[in-house]
């Protein structure tokens, strides 16, 4: 009996090469996150300097071509990323160095539309569609790029575990549209208002304006109050209805501002007339940077797979460049019908 059990305690243990394997396979494992770990933070680093190629670039696309902008620039991302992995802050310094990355894009999204601000409208239907459609994926690519960018920086096993969080996820979304609006009143390539910004602080304002004002101020606030996963404000039950439909049809549901709000006005400005587009342009204005702000904060939840990420803009586009189809349809008949627009 002894010796049987001792052939069975021989074939159980483990030989010399397999002692030996097993000892070194911690040490393997090892080796192995921590060379995962070490290209995690290679790609954070490479997305971190991202922020400081597109300043530089957008810079010198309008001319602004220094040195020292670029210095400073790198100077300043290199400092806070640094300044985060030594004082074991590193998700502060990401969080800041993506929100910068996102505002960033955000205004070069809008400055890239803004062109279509001088645009004619076209005689054809289908001609105005194919510059509509054109302006408004110009727009929603640079926005894409921002995203991109906070997801490179971002993305960590804790951030898709919601244990980690993106801190600027609001105001991804508030800003933009007021960003988009400040390029609108005093950019001076397009004048939108025909006014510089010391003549547009001095002149009264009007009731309707103050009106206008406080209905914007209200929708901001409505805007950022209703957004993220755990909403202040409940939707209601029309847009529960909508919500659900829309999943039960695509699958993967858009995001209610981006289709509803941003491309449309995406799609409108380039058919506008010239007087039409001074009246509405600031309220465009900011609907476009609800738009450009909702883009990049699909990916601002880390939670999210990149796929689904992706699907939710691209059922956005199509469905808002329906939707700005019809405006556009719409707002050129009552033209003609008035004598203000000649099509064929």
């Amino acid at each position: 009996m002894r010796g049987i059990a001792a052939r069975r305690q021989s074939k159980t243990r483990p030989t010399g090469i397999a002692s030996s394997a097993n000892a070194i396979s911690p040490f393997f494992d090892g080796i192995a996150g921590q060379s995962a770990c070490n290209g995690d933070a290679l790609v954070r680093s490479i997305a971190a300097l991202a922020l400081p190629s597109v300043i530089v670039l957008g810079l010198g696309a309008f001319g602004y071509r220094r040195v020292w902008y670029a210095i400073a620039a790198y100077g300043f991302t290199i400092l806070v990323y640094a300044g985060g992995i030594v004082s074991h802050h590193d998700m502060l310094a990401r969080s800041i160095i993506a929100l910068l990355a996102a505002l960033v894009l955000a205004k070069l999204a809008f400055l890239a539309y803004v062109r279509s601000f001088d645009s004619e409208p076209a005689e054809r239907f289908g001609d105005q569609m194919v510059r509509s459609v054109g302006w408004t994926l110009l727009a929603a690519g640079v926005a894409l790029v921002g995203a991109l960018i906070v997801v490179g920086l971002m993305s960590s096993p804790l951030a898709m575990e919601e244990i980690e969080r993106f801190r600027g996820v609001k105001a991804v979304l508030a800003l933009p549209p007021l960003i988009a609006l400040g390029v609108y009143l005093f950019y001076g390539h397009f004048d939108a208002m025909g006014k510089r910004a010391k003549e547009i602080f001095s002149t009264p304002v009007l009731f309707y304006q103050l009106l206008a004002g406080v209905i914007v101020i209200a929708g901001g606030a409505l805007l950022v109050m209703r957004s993220g996963n755990q909403s202040d404000i409940s939707p209601s039950q029309f847009e529960l209805s909508l919500r659900h439909v829309l999943t039960n049809v695509l699958s993967v549901r858009p995001r209610t501002k981006l289709f509803l709000i941003g491309v449309p006005a995406m799609m409108l400005v380039p058919a506008l007339l010239e007087g039409h587009r001074r009246v509405v342009g600031w309220i465009c204005a900011l609907a476009i940077g609800v738009g450009i702000g909702d883009i990049i904060d699909t990916f601002s939840h880390l939670h999210t797979a990149l796929a689904i990420s992706l699907l939710r803009i691209a059922n956005g586009l199509v469905i808002g460049v329906a939707i700005g189809a019809l405006l556009i349809w719409i707002y050129r008949r009552a033209c003609t019908a008035f004598g203000l627009l000649r099509v064929r």
